[in-house]
């Protein structure tokens, strides 16, 4: 897939054109397929090739004039055990690099990183698994991460994860659905198990008639808590106003906020009927956030990808 960006970066949403740009062409790339991204920018976009390259972008020797070819080899999808030689077999096929056949439980990918041969050499060295999976706009569901379901309001989802309800809407995004992080905030309570690094599956709720629905994954970044004053002044990466968090606030009048980045969606969205079916919830709905196993979290992907 070639594409082209050229942005004047003295205009204010210069920042917030380059993160939409970067997450909307991987999200129109087949799910689950290696696909190379050629991506040219004009030489004088300093901050979009630090964003790209951040994303797992490389320079390749090509310039033309003014212009900076950038390149990338995206999967576009989660990576578990079940189908790690496919994608593996895939990765080995495209690139100059090849993987190991055997799948790493996350301890080892958090503190040695994923381990990678040159082709051309044969020497061995590691990358950080959270750079890896920047790079190949991939989530690996490895044993032992820690995963959880964060269930959201209908209103909320549309505003921050690019809900869109069968008929659709005509309704403006905000500004947090265009960013390549973005911001949740939640009751204080479960931050404990809301650990950066791991992984998230948002459910959509049955509040004010949703759809009672995990649409999507994404990897935390980040787990603050913080006051509710110090939570408005990031609002442009959430998308509750200083109203809606006093009344998630507690009696000190804090909030936690987490950020998050590689928004996966799923083809088919899981039904609370059909996680309860697979033993992944248990209770009449589903209200507050919880943890799950690595097994569970290999559930609802396979059923989120089910042909």
């Amino acid at each position: 897939c070639n594409a082209a960006m050229i942005v004047d970066e003295r205009y204010s949403a210069a920042e917030k054109i380059v993160d939409h740009f970067l997450n909307l062409l991987e999200t129109l790339q087949p799910r689950q397929t290696w696909t190379q991204l050629k991506l040219v920018l004009s030489g004088s976009q300093l901050n979009a090739f630090e964003t790209a390259m951040t994303q797992g972008y490389r320079a390749t020797s090509a310039k033309v004039e003014t212009l900076i070819e950038l390149q990338k080899d995206v999967y576009c999808g989660p990576v578990t055990n079940r189908n790690w030689s496919k994608f593996a077999a895939g990765y080995n096929a495209t690139t100059a690099l090849s993987l190991p056949q055997v799948f790493q439980p996350y301890e080892e990918l958090k503190n040695s990183g994923l381990l990678i041969r040159s082709k051309t050499t044969n020497a061995t060295s590691s990358i950080p698994i959270r750079k890896f999976e920047s790079s190949a706009s991939c989530l690996v569901i490895a044993e032992n991460r820690d995963v959880v379901i964060i269930p959201i309001r209908k209103d909320y989802a549309h505003d921050l994860i690019n809900y869109e309800e069968p008929q659709g809407t005509l309704l403006p995004s905000p500004e947090a659905s265009l960013r390549l992080e973005r911001a949740y905030f939640l009751s204080p309570g479960r931050e404990k198990i809301l650990v950066p690094g791991g992984l998230a599956f948002f459910y959509v709720s049955g509040a004010n008639g949703g759809p009672m629905e995990v649409i999507c994954m994404s990897r935390l970044t980040s787990s603050k808590r913080m006051t509710v004053e110090e939570a408005t002044s990031t609002r442009r990466f959430g998308v509750v106003d200083s109203t809606q968090l006093q009344s998630i606030a507690d009696k000190e009048g804090s909030v936690v906020m987490i950020t998050f980045d590689q928004l996966t969606k799923f083809p088919n969205p899981i039904s609370f009927k059909e996680l309860k079916k697979q033993g992944i919830v248990n209770r009449a709905n589903l209200v507050t956030t919880q943890s799950i196993t690595t097994g569970q979290a290999e559930t609802i992907i396979e059923l989120g990808y089910e042909q």
